[in-house]
């Protein structure tokens, strides 16, 4: 038997480092590309560094928080140290329940951070599907300087128009202000 497992490593060993000779292909780090993995998958992996992120502090806040409860019910005497590994304050019940809530707390921390970060996005793009759907197409063409002289002349041309027509505007209104002053005065 010993023999048979000795054969078995030596075929192991020796397929492996034969296989590592032929790999000596470029195996520097390359960076990730733009598209190269799809959105679900850096939510996903963003819910699960929060998540387990979290763990420690609240595991810190559930051991306090729970013996606090003990403490007051009068379950234990003395109020457990969350630093101590050997605290013999807690039963193996009262320590699972700690597990069990540290757990359960961590994982509601990540899917709440990812349902936030979920209609966060779909907010956005609705309002930039809306936004596009509304913006103006225009094309860009090439001009002549003949054209590009005409439309110049024509846009001189409406603001001048724009420009008078203001004037004219604000000059009726200032005499038709001044009109019930001068009758005033008048009477």
């Amino acid at each position: 038997m010993k023999r048979f497992v000795k054969v078995i490593f030596a075929f192991s060993l020796l397929f492996c480092l034969g296989h590592l000779s032929f790999a000596a292909e470029d195996t520097d780090p390359v960076p990730y590309e733009e598209g190269e993995f799809p959105q679900w998958a850096y939510d996903l992996r963003r819910a699960e560094i929060i998540t387990l992120g979290s763990m420690p502090f609240v595991s810190i806040g559930v051991t306090l928080g729970y013996g606090a409860f003990l403490m007051a019910n009068g379950e234990i005497s003395s109020f457990p140290n969350p630093f101590s590994s050997s605290s013999s304050v807690l039963s193996s019940d009262q320590v699972r329940n700690i597990f069990l809530m540290t757990i359960g707390i961590s994982t509601i921390y990540g899917v709440t951070d990812f349902i936030i970060n979920y209609v966060k996005r779909k907010n956005s793009q609705q309002q930039n599907d809306m936004l596009q759907k509304e913006s103006t197409q225009f094309q860009v063409r090439k001009v002549t300087p003949e054209e590009a002289a005409r439309l110049l002349n024509d846009s001189m041309s409406e603001q001048t128009e724009s420009q008078e027509d203001s004037e004219t505007d604000s000059i009726s209104e200032n005499q038709s202000q001044s009109k019930p002053h001068d009758e005033k005065a008048g009477n």
